[in-house]
């Protein structure tokens, strides 16, 4: 149920980064203030829908560096020849995995 629920909520997320990628692209396609909308949006969703997100939130936070560090050190092995979009898109996934997935599985 879980999972279900993870899978529609970041296909319909999918849909909102496309739109707003759509209206960034008149604020000159800022990664900063995508990356923000991406994490305010994941946090809420999670704070007012799971009561034990308050308790979870440092090992999700440090679950989101461990990602993160992974695609930069991804990018910096393989020269740097990925672009700002799919670091972005990384990040965007990377939090998914770490705001959406059940601790459990985290772990």
């Amino acid at each position: 149920m879980v999972t279900l629920l993870a899978t529609i909520l970041f296909v319909i997320y999918g849909l909102g980064i496309a739109t707003y990628d759509f209206f960034a692209q008149l604020i000159r396609n800022r990664v900063l203030l995508k990356l923000f909308a991406t994490l305010f949006f994941f946090a809420l969703l999670n704070f007012l829908s799971n009561p034990a997100f308050r308790y979870e939130t440092p090992f999700r936070i440090a679950c989101f560096i461990a990602f993160a560090m992974f695609h930069i050190i991804l990018g910096l092995i393989s020269g740097l020849r990925i672009g700002a979009g799919d670091t972005k898109y990384a990040m965007v996934v990377s939090f998914f995995l770490s705001a959406i997935l059940p601790v459990q599985i985290l772990v």
